[in-house]
């Protein structure tokens, strides 16, 4: 447990210093225990029925098996760069079904507030409420951080993504296309869509979920990438 403690924080030093090389320490190392050929099979966690969205439970083992699966684990529901980041996941949907691929959001939010996200957003793919944390420990991630999981049909982790503090959540999308991309042999993962998502204008702060009933669908034009949440 010391040990896993202090890779976090030599990857935090990292990312103030580090530049672009910040970024690759982070995707090799940012998900403690579990890494990139880790087999989650047999993991406990991975097959333990967590509550999520439209009051369904589901495990992460159901997800998996005809298809890969793309577990993103995020901050805060309604926080701007959550938002940006669920919305995009949401915009690439058709690229991840053409990859055969799943896709869930996983945060510490509670089913209800997952549920007025979901639909304020319309997002087209399940999310969980891991409340108690216990996905997160699972994992080998600090509460409240951004990271991303890919795992092939079998259940082995193929890409493990955090990016620095202050960066773009859309990486994760972009991050996530390419592992699975290059997986199946595919060309160039790098076309992201530019036009804004229609994602994230006048994201709520976090705690204001009642707003998300009317959150509008478009594009935020003051969202920089920068985030804290």
């Amino acid at each position: 447990m010391v040990m896993q403690t202090r890779s976090v924080f030599s990857i935090r030093r990292e990312s103030r210093n580090g530049g672009q090389r910040s970024a690759l320490i982070l995707t090799r190392a940012a998900a403690g225990s579990v890494k990139e050929g880790t087999s989650l099979k047999d993991n406990p966690a991975f097959k333990a029925a967590v509550p999520g969205s439209e009051g369904k439970k589901l495990s992460l083992d159901s997800l998996i098996g005809k298809e890969a699966l793309v577990a993103f684990f995020f901050p805060k529901a309604g926080t701007s760069g959550c938002t940006v980041e669920a919305a995009q996941f949401r915009e690439h949907q058709e690229e991840f079904d053409g990859l055969g691929a799943k896709v869930v959001g996983i945060s510490g939010d509670s089913p209800k507030d997952l549920d007025m996200f979901q639909q304020a957003q319309r997002l087209t793919y399940p999310l969980l409420a891991d409340e108690s944390g216990e996905l997160r420990k699972a994992f080998g991630i600090e509460p409240m951080t951004r990271v991303t999981f890919v795992m092939d049909k079998e259940g082995k982790v193929i890409m493990v993504y955090q990016g620095p503090k202050g960066s773009d959540p859309k990486e994760h999308i972009k991050k996530s296309l390419a592992a699975l991309k290059n997986q199946s042999g595919g060309g160039d993962s790098s076309g992201l869509a530019n036009d804004g998502s229609k994602a994230g204008q006048n994201a709520p702060t976090a705690g204001d979920m009642n707003s998300l009933k009317n959150l509008p669908d478009a594009a935020n034009e003051s969202y920089t990438g920068a985030e804290t949440l």
